[in-house]
Formats: C-alpha cells, structure tokens, sequence
C-alpha cells in the first residue's frame, strides 16, 4: 500500500506540474498572440502615416502640374512657397526645365541650372531618390526626393521617428527595382525578417508590412528584454495564476487519493469488486481428532493487499452495509462449499452474524433464501454476545430461526455480561469459548479458573461447548480434562480455502490427522 501511494504521489506531482506548465503556457500563448496583433497594429499604423506622407506629397505635386509653367517665376516660387506651407512634411520644392533644375523654394532662381542625377527608381507616381544630399540655408541635408512632372519635393525620413513607437525595433526602407533601399531604423532588420519568420511562440518576433500604394515596407521586431519589458506584469500574474492551478489541482488529487485509498474507500469497492471472499477454519472432536465442521471467515484482498477483519468490520458496521456484508458472505460461502463434493453427515457450518442484523425481515429472508439448501450441512449462526439479544423480540427471532433449521451459537462468551436466566430465555444451542480463557490456561491466571463455571453453564443450558484459539497439544488436553468437547484453533488449522478444507476432511476420514503441536500450520 505504502508503495502504491508513493507512486500515486508522484504521479499526482507530475501531472500537477504538467497541468500548471500548461496553464501558464495557454495563458503565456494569448499573451504572445496579443502582443503579435499589438505590433501588427503598430506597423499597419505606422505604415498608414507615411502612406499619408507620400499621398499628401503626390497632391502637393500634381497640384502644381495643373498649370503650365514655360520658366521659373516669382508667381512659379509662390505657388511652390503655398505647397510647402500646405504640407507638414515637405521642406523644399524644384521646379525642372526639362532635365535641369531652374529653381527651389528655398534657394529661389538658381544662378545657373543644376543637372540633376539619374533616379534611385522609378515608382508607379513618381520617381525617387534615395539618400540625395541638398545645401538648404548653408546646411548639407540627406533627403528624399520625390519627382513627378516638372516638380519635385523634398522629404526628410528623420521627420517621421517621432511618430514611430519605441518599444520596438523598426525598419522603414523604400523598395524599387526588386531592391530595399534603407530609410530608417535598423539596417538589414528587413532582410532578417525575410529569411526567418517568427513562430506563434518565438522567442523573438518579427512583423513585415508593405504599402499596396507606393514603394514602402515596414518590419518591426519585439526582442525577448521588450517583450518581458511590455508584459511584465502580465507574465507575473499568469505565473502566479499557473503556480495556483497547479496547486489546487494537486491538493485536489491529494484528497482524491485519500478518498480512495481509504479504508472506507476500499471496503466500498470490495463490494463490487469481489475482493471479500470466504475461508474455513476447521472445528474438530476434541477427542477423537475428527473434523465435525468448520467456521466461515470473511477475508479480504485486493490489488493494495490484504484488509483484516479488524480493520474491514468496523468500517461495514460505520457504514450500515452488515446485512448486505453477510447476505454476499453467505452467498459465498455456500458456493464455495458446494465446490467441495460430499460433506460429512450433519457437517456444522458456522457463520457470523451481527447483533443489529437480527431483525424480522432479515430473519425471513434468511429462511425464505435457505443458501445450503440440499447441502449436507447444520448451519450455526454465531452472534456476539449482547446485551439486546435478550429482549422478547430477539428470544422470539431466535425460536423463529431455530424452527427453521438452525442453530445459535453466542460468540465470544464470557467477555458479556449475561446472566444465566438471560442465557436460557435466549435458548442457544452453543456457547464459543472466548480464546482469552484458553491462552490464559497456559499461566493459570484467575481466568482459566473460569472454565469449570462456564462447563457448568452450558451444561445447566443444555449447551455444547466450542473452544476459541487452541493453538498447542497442552490448551487441547487441558480444555478436553476440562469436559470441553469441541474446538478451533491453528493446533487444528488455521483458515484456509475450500480446496485445503477438502483436503483436510479426507484425511480426517483416513484416520491421518494428529492433534498436537504437530498439527500447526
């Protein structure tokens, strides 16, 4: 049993930390998912404002292609000067004559025209430069420059990080002739994420976005330190969450075990089970050696081991299960002896019963069911002595019982407190010796003096005699010196199943058994 529960309780650990793990790894998987919609969000919003940046350039510059321009003019400047004001985001406006740039809003009518490099690519709307360094106002500035028509305009990307979260990593790069061109952020962040995408529960995650409209992606990438860092106290409630389902899941299969592996548990399964089962132990002549019957023992195995009646009685008594106990006992026990063969002639059969089981009902359907009907035997049931056995209601069970065919025998006698006039209202037929009185033989206590006054109770009853707990040759010839006729005990056996019982009884016909010391098994 010990051995069982140490496996059951760990087990119950494993499975507790395995319920627990998966806890926090569900909870951990909604956060993951989360925090992966929260940066596909971030992105698609980030992508959103510099769609709006390009879109507001296109606008600014087919605004000014509207109108034909043969030179640059002060009118020219002005209209430039008004889209640069309308924008929030263009720093300076060209205006081309051909392939030569004539003039900018910020530098006015060039003293003479620039000639303007090849594009980075050509886009749908427009053609990009990509990294154009411009003098504005004395200072040299990396930009992006957007030409469509006779116009160009003038971006700076360093404009547009205020607006970009910081809990990621970014990368904005334009994409044009099949190339990534960086713009901001952390270079080669895009290639990255093309050549390893991130899993549901990656440890690093990575997001691409593309603008449908104009030449422009987004990455962003939530590293391990920035996820622990957005969702710390997220990850600490739902380990602390995972901590107490497992907890609680194991302190509920701590009971659960319990529950099981109680006696009581066990008793209960026992029923259905049918780890309760019968064996015999032996009662013999104490004269001539010869088995005259035998008593019916409840025993009890399953796989946790063996329940002995000490520890199994209690709990059907606690339990009010002593009618159906018996009632499967004697079911039991009557297949089992018919599994034997032929018994000897009025074989005694003696069986337990308990003192609240002798009721009205019980009594018939003991007589109505007969179990050893057409079986060669007398069967005795055997109560322990009680106080209540005495009033008219038992008295008038027992007479019922006995018209029926059987016998009563008062268990563990002398341990009570029955009077004589009480014994004979009852009208038992046996008086089973308590085996105190037979071990205290042995010492000659104040105990074994009782013997020849119990003799002379049964024989004032008209009562036979059967002794308890004979265990050597000197309780068997002192028990037998003292009139005693039969008894039991492991000098003639102890209990044993219904194929050694047989064995028994053919060698007591054949005259083979001992009664002595020798006959201890």
């Amino acid at each position: 049993m010990q051995a069982l529960k140490k496996r059951a309780d760990f087990f119950i650990l494993i499975i507790s930390a395995v319920f627990g793990a998966a806890i926090f790894l569900g909870l951990f998987f909604l956060i993951s998912a989360e925090a992966t919609e929260k940066q596909k969000t971030s992105a698609s919003r980030v992508l959103t404002m510099i769609e709006g940046v390009f879109d507001d350039t296109v606008m600014a510059l087919d605004s000014l292609n509207t109108e034909t321009y043969s030179r640059c003019t002060n009118v020219t400047l002005l209209r430039m000067r008004q889209a640069v004001f309308r924008s929030q985001l263009i720093k300076d406006v060209g205006y081309f004559e051909g392939k030569d740039l004539v003039c900018t809003t910020g530098l006015g009518i060039l003293p003479a025209p620039f000639f303007g490099s090849y594009p980075t690519f050509k886009a749908k709307a427009f053609d990009v430069w990509i990294e154009h360094e411009l003098i504005l106002f004395d200072e040299a500035y990396h930009a992006i420059l957007l030409k469509k028509g006779d116009f160009n305009a003038v971006l700076r990307p360093e404009d547009l990080e205020s607006d970009i979260p910081s809990e990621y990593q970014w990368e904005i790069s334009l994409f044009g002739n099949n190339t990534y061109y960086h713009l901001l952020g952390q270079k080669q962040l895009i290639a990255d994420v093309d050549s390893a995408p991130s899993a549901p529960l990656a440890m690093v995650r990575d997001y691409k976005v593309c603008s449908v409209m104009h030449p422009v992606c987004i990455a962003s990438r939530l590293t391990p330190s920035q996820f622990i860092r957005l969702y710390e106290s997220s990850i600490v409630l739902i380990s602390a969450l995972a901590f107490l389902s497992s907890l609680c899941l194991f302190v509920f299969l701590k009971r659960a075990l319990a529950r099981y592996l109680s006696l009581s548990a066990r008793v209960q399964r026992g029923f259905r089970s049918g780890s309760f089962y019968a064996q015999f132990q032996p009662i013999v002549d104490l004269t001539s050696g010869r088995v005259i019957g035998c008593e019916a023992l409840a025993r009890y195995q399953d796989s946790s081991g063996l329940l002995f009646p000490d520890q199994f009685l209690p709990v059907i008594k606690q339990q009010g299960m002593t009618w159906a106990f018996t009632s499967f006992m004697l079911r039991d026990v009557a297949e089992r002896l018919q599994s034997i063969g032929p018994l000897p002639d009025q074989f005694r059969l003696s069986v337990n019963l308990f003192p609240q089981d002798i009721t009205e009902q019980n009594v018939n359907c003991l007589i109505k069911n007969d179990y050893f009907r057409g079986m060669n035997v007398q069967p005795i049931l055997e109560i322990i002595e009680d106080a209540e056995l005495h009033d008219t209601e038992f008295r008038s069970l027992f007479q019922k019982l006995t018209d029926a065919g059987y016998l009563i025998a008062i268990d563990d006698f002398g341990t009570g407190y029955s009077s004589l006039v009480q014994l004979k209202k009852t009208n038992c037929h046996i008086l089973k010796m308590d085996r105190s009185f037979v071990t205290d033989i042995e010492e000659g206590s104040i105990r074994s003096s009782l013997v020849p006054h119990i003799v002379a109770i049964a024989e004032e009853l008209d009562a036979v005699i059967v002794a308890e707990g004979i265990e050597n040759d000197m309780q068997h010839q002192a028990l037998k010196e003292a009139g005693i006729r039969f008894g039991q005990g492991w000098a003639f056996g102890k209990p044993m199943p219904e194929a050694q019982l047989k064995q028994t009884l053919l060698q007591t016909e054949a005259g083979e058994v001992q009664v002595s010391e020798t006959c201890l098994r």
